[in-house]
């Protein structure tokens, strides 16, 4: 059996350099599905959201989804320049999919098994991106995310269901097949830009200190989501729109 049997080929449109990304940055983007940008969000801006986030997370550290509608802070991190000139580098006219706040608490066990976040949503193509913004600086010792470089061109793998730590079911992919993961070691302010088929994963929190990391998905006002019909019409109930069609 071929492994093109478990997977559903969708193409790769790539970034574009431009005002905020750089002709190397964008070729190691579109090489890799993702890219490092060193020192991208101001001290001060972190230092605005800072409050927000620890206050978020101190009250319920596994689920801060949206969390750019409970802070007035992460929201206008979320639509700086330097935020939303990537995601139009990477992605073309865009609008918003999901923002989050993900955290590992000091000695956490906490695993998220290998994935493609585009296999979630049912996406009608890839174009798709992330920004993933650390509040705290991220290692190997502390759950950083592991990327598999080059794995956003494949399209969408087949995954399986898998139960973490907290008995909460997430999806999970053979990791077998990959050439060796590299970890995102950054520190606060550093932002990550990763296709949403780029194959990645974090594990446990080994450090006295918290693991802290904003995120937030973007796809292309063109691309539809196909979600399953429960949650496509609760969604719907909250938005007042269908949410697997582009704005």
């Amino acid at each position: 059996m071929a492994i093109n049997d478990f997977i559903e080929a969708q193409q790769f449109v790539p970034a574009e350099a431009g005002d905020l990304l750089t002709v190397e940055q964008a070729e190691q983007y579109n090489r890799d599905g993702y890219v490092i940008l060193k020192n991208w969000i101001p001290q001060a801006q972190l230092a605005q959201v800072r409050p927000d986030v620890e206050r978020l997370v101190a009250e319920n550290h596994r689920r801060q989804k949206d969390i750019n509608t409970k802070s007035a802070a992460v929201d206008g991190m979320m639509r700086s320049d330097r935020i939303q000139g990537l995601i139009e580098a990477a992605n073309g006219p865009s609008e918003l999919l999901q923002s989050f706040a993900f955290t590992k608490l000091p000695h956490e066990v906490r695993t998220k098994h290998w994935h493609q976040d585009g296999v979630y949503w049912g996406l009608s193509d890839s174009r798709v991106c992330c920004v993933f913004v650390p509040m705290t600086a991220t290692n190997e010792d502390n759950g950083c995310i592991w990327m598999v470089p080059g794995t956003h061109r494949l399209g969408r793998i087949f995954h399986d269901v898998a139960t973490d730590e907290f008995g909460l079911e997430n999806l999970r992919c053979d990791m077998s097949a990959f050439r060796e993961p590299v970890p995102m070691v950054l520190e606060a302010g550093d932002a990550v830009l990763a296709h949403t088929y780029t194959v990645h994963a974090s594990f446990h929190n080994r450090t006295d200190e918290p693991r802290i990391s904003l995120g937030f998905h973007f796809r292309n006002v063109a691309t539809e989501l196909q979600l399953p019909t429960p949650y496509r019409r609760e969604q719907e109930r909250r938005l007042g729109r269908d949410p697997a069609r582009a704005a």
